[in-house]
C-alpha cells in the first residue's frame, strides 16, 4: 500500500530562504519545480461538500515531490519532523490533517 503525504504552510513575510527538508535516509528526490512569479492555492481547511477551502497566495511556488524507500517511519512521524522543522524555522503551519 502507498502513502502519501503533503503539508501546507506559509512562509513568514521576513524570511527570504526556501525550506531545505530534512528527510529520513533514503528519500530520493523525484521532482523540483519552481515558479518566480504565481500564486498557490494554500489549503486552509478540510475537505467537504465537493470543496477544499483555499486561501490564494501570491509569489514564487516551489513544488518538490520525495519518494522515501523502505518503512523506517511512518507517515505521522515524518508529518510531525516536517512540522518541526517548519516551526523551527520560522514558518507557520496553516492548516493539517489526519487524511
Amino acid at each position: 500500500m502507498k502513502h502519501y503525504a503533503a503539508i501546507a504552510f506559509a512562509i513568514a513575510p521576513h524570511l527570504a530562504l526556501a525550506f531545505e527538508p530534512e528527510l529520513p535516509a533514503g528519500a530520493r528526490q523525484l521532482a523540483d519545480q519552481t515558479q518566480s512569479s504565481a500564486h498557490f492555492e494554500l489549503p486552509v481547511g478540510i475537505f467537504q461538500n465537493g470543496d477544499t477551502p483555499t486561501k490564494r497566495v501570491p509569489g514564487q511556488v516551489r513544488m518538490q515531490s520525495w519518494k522515501i524507500e523502505g518503512n523506517q517511519i511512518t507517515i505521522q512521524e515524518l508529518g510531525e519532523n516536517l512540522s518541526k522543522q517548519l516551526t523551527s524555522d520560522g514558518y507557520e503551519i496553516v492548516f493539517q490533517c489526519q487524511t
